[in-house]
């Protein structure tokens, strides 16, 4: 079973940022349905505005604020713990996003080309550096 490594809060944000790169990479390249990109987003967004890895969501029916009914919310929530993309203490309702993207069972697009994605984002670097857009 993967379990949330146990850091103090600043060696998790600060592993959590370097590994932020890595994420997005990851999350690019997999297939999530609209609702589980719309929760990752939602749980990431106040990682970044509190600067703290875990994020407190006192009712699922908070997450209609991220576009999932309350319907849908607790179904979407358990797929994304069974695919070790988030961590759901339920009984404290705080949610984690996995930083281990590698650990993340969600299939890949078909058509993802992992160098093409790193070409392009050095192709960027190289314009952002030279103002060249």
């Amino acid at each position: 079973m993967i379990q949330e490594q146990t850091l103090s809060n600043d060696e998790a944000l600060t592993f959590y940022f370097q590994s932020m790169n890595k994420w997005l990479d990851t999350f690019c390249s997999r297939d999530f349905t609209k609702r589980q990109a719309n929760i990752l987003f939602f749980l990431l967004s106040f990682t970044v505005h509190t600067k703290n890895l875990t994020t407190h969501i006192p009712t699922l029916k908070d997450f209609e604020h991220c576009g999932v009914s309350p319907t849908k919310i607790k179904d979407e929530l358990e797929f994304l713990v069974d695919k070790h993309v988030i961590f759901w203490d339920k009984g404290k309702m705080n949610f984690t996003i996995n930083p281990y993207a590698d650990q993340w069972n969600i299939k890949r697009f078909k058509n993802y080309k992992c160098e093409r994605f790193k070409y392009l984002v050095e192709l960027n670097k190289i314009l952002t550096t030279h103002k060249i857009k």
